[in-house]
């Protein structure tokens, strides 16, 4: 089931009046986005990865109801050794992992492979419990570990028309370099848009990290 027809199935659960989809709407913009934000992400799910529950005395039927659908999700795979140094059966299990978290699927790919030293990783988008693409994770490889901004006060900033130019001028620069070393550009607008989403995220870190140093600088 996709998120569209959990929302729709979700409003018609529920009793008339025991439901406020003019609320829902003003509070979260639509169903859709309630359901995303409100729904518990759980790969033990035999047909979906997403659920919610609506308790027996809001469902018309008097009990409770689970709505279930498929939200994007990534997944991992890795060997924990290189080919050459496999030798036995638990060598050559192919591992696999899930998760709905973008940034957390990222940080455990570096941690994978830089700290870990597992190979042959394989990031892969998955769509209404499909894969659709694999994802180009060394893109969000750095050499360092980035480390917060330092300045608290420096945070405050971030929502600033200033702040948010020079991050995207940053980010920005930080995507077209990487695209023109390697020849082409991203495959599909999410693909841009989670690249586009970590270079802000490095270029927020690269001005606290390398232009504010203290309350004098801002």
């Amino acid at each position: 089931m996709t998120l569209k027809e959990a929302a729709k199935l979700f409003i018609e659960k529920h009793k008339a009046d025991r439901i406020d989809v003019d609320y829902i709407e003003r509070e979260f913009g639509s169903v859709e986005s309630y359901l995303s934000d409100e729904g518990q992400y759980d790969t033990e799910l035999a047909s979906a990865n997403t659920y919610i529950e609506i308790n027996a005395f809001d469902s018309k039927s008097g009990n409770p109801e689970i709505i279930e659908w498929f939200q994007t999700e990534w997944q991992v795979t890795y060997y924990d050794l290189p080919k050459s140094e496999r030798k036995d059966q638990r060598d050559w299990t192919l591992r696999e992992s899930f998760d709905n978290d973008f940034n957390n699927v990222i940080n455990y790919v570096k941690r994978l492979y830089l700290e870990e030293g597992c190979s042959d990783i394989t990031l892969t988008r998955w769509e209404n419990g499909n894969p659709v693409a694999e994802e180009d994770w060394t893109f969000y490889l750095n050499e360092e570990p980035w480390t917060e901004v330092p300045n608290e006060d420096a945070k405050t900033l971030i929502d600033s028309p200033s702040w948010r130019g020079l991050v995207d001028a940053v980010a920005s620069f930080y995507i077209e370099g990487y695209e023109s070393a390697l020849g082409g550009s991203c495959e599909d607008n999410e693909e841009a848009q989670n690249k586009y989403d970590f270079a802000c995220g490095v270029a927020e870190e690269i001005i606290g990290l390398y232009l504010i140093r203290d309350d004098d600088d801002l």
